[in-house]
C-alpha cells in the first residue's frame, strides 16, 4: 500500500463513494437509500456504511485510510480462520495450516484489491461467509455458534452479490446430512430456513446489468475453461490441476460418509469446498468472457478452496497415495511462485506507473482546467475514471474538491485516522519484519510441562 497504493480515488469509488454518498451528505440530502442502491449486480451497503464512518471520523476522504482500514479486515480474517481451523483440527495438525494462513494472506496475489480502498466487499465477503459456514455447517442449533453464523449469513449479502452464495453452501450441506442420517431431518429445518431465506432475499435484490453481457462467460465451453482456471488457483495457467486439487476433498468427503458424519471438521471442510465451488462457478458464469484468468481482485476469494483443499491434504495424507500429495504440493508451489513472480516483476511494477501517472493528471488539470490532460493518456489506467469528460466533472466538483487529500494545500487537512494510517503505512517494513518473527514464534513447538509431583 505504501509502495504502490495512491490517494486518488480509483474508477467505482467516484460513483459509489464520491457522487452517491459524500456529495448528498455536504449538500444535507443524503438518504438511508443511498446506502441500499444496487452497484452493478451488487449491493454494496456494508461497503458504503464503512467508507462513510472513516469519511465521518476523518473528515477528508482519503483511500489510503480505507485500504489501512481493509487491512485490519484481511489480517483479522486471518487471525480468525487460524484459530477455528485450530479448534477444529486440535493443536497437532494446526502450525502447517496456520503457516499455510499467513503464506497465503501475504503474497500479493490480490494486489488490486490491496491498493484499491473502495475493495473492502472482497474481504467482508471472505470474513462473512468463512463465519456462516463455520456456524450454520454444523453448529448445534441455537448455540452462540449457530446465532453467530445466523447473523453472518445474514449480514454477507449486503456485501455483494455473490454473498447470498453461503447460504446455498450451508443449505446444501445439511441437505447431504439429511441424506447421510434421514431420521434426524427435522434437526436441519432451522438452519435451512434461515439460510435458504437470506440467500433468496439477496437474489431478489440483485440486479441485471446489461451492458456487462459482453464480461459474461461466451458460451458453455468458454465457463468450463474458466470455471477450471477459477477451481485451479494458484495454478490457473494450467486449468486441469483443479483435478487434482479436488482430491483431498473428494477424500475427505469419503471420510465422512465412512464415519457417519462424527467429526465436525469435516462438515466444515465440506461447506467450505462447496462454497469455493460456487464461487468460482459464478465468476466463471459473471466474469469468465472468453475462458480469461481471474483478474487479481477476484482472487482472494479463491483462496478460500485451495485453503480447504490443503487442509483436507492434512487430514487425509495417512489414507492417500503419496504420489498425488507430492504432486499436490508440486502444483501449488509451481502456481504461487509463477503468479507473484509475474505480479513482483510485472503487475506492481505497472500498478506503481498508473497511480503516479493518475495522481499527476488529477493534480494537473485541477490547476490548470485542461481537458486535455485527462482526454491524452496513453493508456486508459493512466486516468483513475475511465470516462474523462466524467472525470473532469467530478474533479470540478466543489463539494467533492473540497474533501480530496490530494489537491494541493489540502494534504494537512486529514484528523487523526489518517495521521495514523500513514504511521502505519510508514513503518510497514518493521511491521512486516515483526509479523515474520511472531510467526515463527507461533509455531515453535510448546515445551513441556513436568508434572508436579
Amino acid at each position: 500500500m505504501d509502495v504502490y497504493g495512491s490517494p486518488v480515488p480509483f474508477w467505482d469509488q467516484w460513483d459509489a463513494e464520491g457522487a452517491a454518498l459524500f456529495k448528498p451528505f455536504l449538500l444535507g440530502n443524503l438518504h438511508w437509500s443511498s446506502f441500499l442502491q444496487h452497484h452493478a449486480e451488487h449491493r454494496i451497503v456494508l461497503t458504503r456504511l464503512l467508507a462513510f464512518g472513516l469519511f465521518l471520523i476523518n473528515g477528508m476522504w482519503d483511500p489510503r485510510l480505507e485500504m489501512v482500514f481493509n487491512a485490519t479486515i484481511a489480517a483479522g480474517t486471518a487471525t480468525i480462520i487460524a484459530y477455528l481451523f485450530l479448534r477444529e483440527m486440535g493443536e497437532a495438525g494446526w502450525r502447517p495450516v496456520a503457516a499455510a494462513v499467513a503464506v497465503l494472506w501475504t503474497l500479493p496475489y490480490g494486489y488490486e484489491d490491496t491498493t484499491c480502498g473502495f475493495q473492502s466487499q472482497v474481504y467482508l465477503l471472505v470474513l462473512l461467509s468463512f463465519l456462516a459456514l463455520w456456524g450454520l455447517a454444523w453448529g448445534r442449533n441455537y448455540s452462540t455458534r449457530w446465532w453467530m453464523g445466523a447473523a453472518s449469513v445474514a449480514l454477507v449479502c449486503l456485501t455483494m452479490a455473490s454473498g447470498l452464495l453461503a447460504g446455498l453452501a450451508v443449505a446444501a450441506t445439511r441437505g447431504v446430512a439429511i441424506i447421510l442420517d434421514r431420521k434426524k431431518w427435522r434437526t436441519h429445518l432451522p438452519t435451512l430456513l434461515v439460510s435458504l431465506v437470506c440467500s433468496g432475499i439477496a437474489l431478489l435484490f440483485t440486479t441485471h446489468v446489461p451492458q456487462h453481457e459482453k464480461l459474461h462467460a461466451q458460451g458453455p465451453l468458454y465457463f468450463l475453461l474458466s470455471l477450471f482456471k477459477n477451481m485451479s488457483w494458484p495454478a490457473c495457467r494450467i486449468p486441469m490441476a483443479f483435478l487434482l486439487f479436488q482430491v483431498p476433498l473428494f477424500a475427505s468427503a469419503r471420510s465422512l460418509v465412512q464415519e457417519q458424519g462424527r467429526r465436525p471438521a469435516r462438515w466444515f471442510l465440506l461447506s467450505l469446498a462447496i462454497w469455493a465451488a460456487m464461487q468460482a462457478g459464478a465468476l466463471a458464469y459473471g466474469r469468465g468472457g472468453h475462458g480469461i484468468m481471474p483478474a487479481s481482485r477476484y482472487q482472494d476469494i479463491l483462496v478460500i478452496g485451495f485453503l480447504a483443499s490443503f487442509v483436507a491434504l492434512r487430514l487425509e495424507w495417512p489414507r492417500l497415495n503419496r504420489w498425488i500429495c507430492y504432486g499436490w504440493v508440486l502444483f501449488a508451489l509451481i502456481g504461487l511462485v509463477q503468479g507473484v513472480s509475474h505480479d513482483i516483476r510485472k503487475s506492481l511494477p505497472q500498478q506503481q506507473q498508473h497511480a503516479a501517472e493518475q495522481l499527476r493528471r488529477c493534480r494537473t488539470y485541477i490547476e490548470s482546467r485542461d481537458p486535455a490532460i485527462l482526454h491524452n493518456a496513453p493508456d486508459r489506467l493512466d486516468i483513475p475514471y475511465p470516462d474523462a469528460d466524467k472525470l473532469g466533472r467530478y474533479l470540478d466538483d466543489p463539494q467533492l474538491q473540497s474533501i480530496l487529500l490530494f489537491v494541493p494545500g489540502q494534504e494537512d487537512k486529514a484528523g487523526w485516522p489518517a495521521q495514523i494510517a500513514n504511521g502505519l503505512l510508514k513503518g510497514s517494513r518493521i511491521i512486516f519484519v515483526l509479523g515474520i518473527l511472531g510467526l515463527f514464534a507461533t509455531l515453535l513447538p510448546r515445551p513441556h510441562r513436568k508434572a508436579e509431583s
